[in-house]
């Protein structure tokens, strides 16, 4: 335990030449709920507020795993099937057509009308052809060549109604915004005349009971694990707020304000979420313990279950490929991964870490979370710290992991 705590405080302190970054909230749990360690270092709110560990953090894309819960509760309510067709119930999502690699007289992408559907399967699972406007490549060349100007941390759904699908759903795999439509909040009430026939998760129970993603969350999640500080809105907890780095050309860490805005104007599920290590731990712990009061075992199952069948060259090379820094910099070179509805599973064990079957992944500002079954152990840690992908943060995330399997003898 005493190493795990000093592995933190040397990362968070300025005068350490093990220093990282300035603020850190770690915690890892086990079977049956209980905390084996957690610890907090560094700045908080602002500097001389020292951090704690329910200060408030951005999760980032933490949130998606939020999404992806409240997802299989609609499934197993049977108000959606995770295969059933969602276009006819999104009609934003159905209108968006697929690029089909020409350009038109003035260089822009030209697109194609989508003849798959889109499920709720491929949407959690990255399969469904949406992207983001940075990413991949084809989306991002489009975005460019007509001039978007909205990208998704500005959280007001337009570059997810506005981009073209990558490729025909299903038939690829690349990391973006379907967890985002997976929990589109639809704002209109109760007028569509199919309103009985309920096919995408959050979005469905947002259309049947008129409440928002907020609300969803707290009943189905939050108040069930006594989750107390999580929200979209962080504007409550103005005080409680982690201040955001990042590392400069030279290396200088700099505060900055955050990439999003604090009152959003839709709530996304992809991104939007803000809460403490103690807090996102209690649902970690739910996920390991075959889903708690939240969830099914069977559920669970799914969700550590690999989705992607063909589609895994695609992740392969993309994860081991060009946005290794972003999606997969915690896994070593070379060993295979599949993706299951709600992170990365890494086929064999990582030496000295995570055993085979682990499911993770992470947020933009440096934060990680792990699931590994096999062990009985389940951890995060939390920081605020940019570029995504920073070096010496992921290193620290390497190392720490590492950290938690020599403390508890694993």
């Amino acid at each position: 335990m005493d190493s795990l705590t000093k592995l933190i405080d040397e990362s968070t302190d300025p005068k350490s030449p093990k220093y990282v970054t300035p603020s850190i909230a770690a915690i890892a749990v086990g079977q049956n709920g209980n905390i084996l360690w957690q610890h907090a270092s560094g700045v908080g709110h602002e500097e001389g507020d020292p951090l704690k560990m329910d200060s408030v953090f951005w999760l980032g894309s933490q949130s998606k795993l939020m999404c992806t819960v409240a997802a299989l509760q609609a499934v197993e309510r049977g108000l959606v099937g995770l295969d059933d067709d969602v276009s006819h119930i999104l009609p934003d999502l159905a209108a968006l057509e697929v690029l089909d690699g020409g350009k038109d007289s003035n260089g822009v992408p030209t697109t194609k009308p989508r003849k798959s559907k889109i499920s709720l399967r491929l949407l959690l699972s990255h399969q469904s052809g949406v992207g983001y406007e940075v990413a991949p490549p084809s989306i991002a060349e489009w975005s460019q060549a007509v001039g978007l100007k909205h990208g998704i941390l500005d959280s007001d759904q337009i570059s997810i109604k506005s981009c073209p699908l990558a490729f025909e759903p299903g038939t690829g795999w690349s990391y973006g915004a379907g967890i985002d439509w997976a929990g589109v909040l639809t704002q209109k009430g109760d007028g569509n005349a199919n309103i009985g026939v309920f096919v995408c998760v959050v979005e469905k129970l947002s259309r049947l009971h008129g409440r928002s993603l907020e609300d969803i969350y707290k009943q189905g999640i939050w108040d069930p694990l006594g989750m107390t500080k999580t929200t979209f809105n962080p504007s409550k907890y103005e005080d409680d707020l982690v201040q955001l780095y990042a590392r400069d050309e030279n290396g200088k860490l700099c505060p900055v304000p955050a990439p999003l805005p604090k009152e959003p104007p839709c709530e996304m599920a992809g991104h939007g979420v803000w809460s403490t290590a103690t807090d996102y731990a209690k649902l970690l712990s739910a996920l390991l313990n075959r889903g708690g009061s939240i969830l099914s075992p069977e559920s669970v199952e799914e969700m550590f279950t690999a989705q992607e069948g063909p589609n895994n060259k695609d992740l392969m090379s993309i994860v081991h490929g060009a946005a290794k820094r972003v999606l997969g910099p915690l896994v070593p070179p070379r060993y295979a991964v599949h993706h299951g509805l709600a992170g990365l599973i890494n086929v064999d064990g990582f030496p000295g870490r995570r055993r085979a079957g682990t499911l993770q992944w992470g947020g933009m500002t440096n934060l990680t979370w792990w699931i590994d079954r096999t062990s009985g152990i389940a951890s995060t840690i939390f920081m605020q710290l940019l570029p995504n992908g920073d070096e010496l943060g992921v290193d620290l995330a390497i190392r720490y992991e590492a950290a938690v399997y020599i403390a508890f003898g694993i």
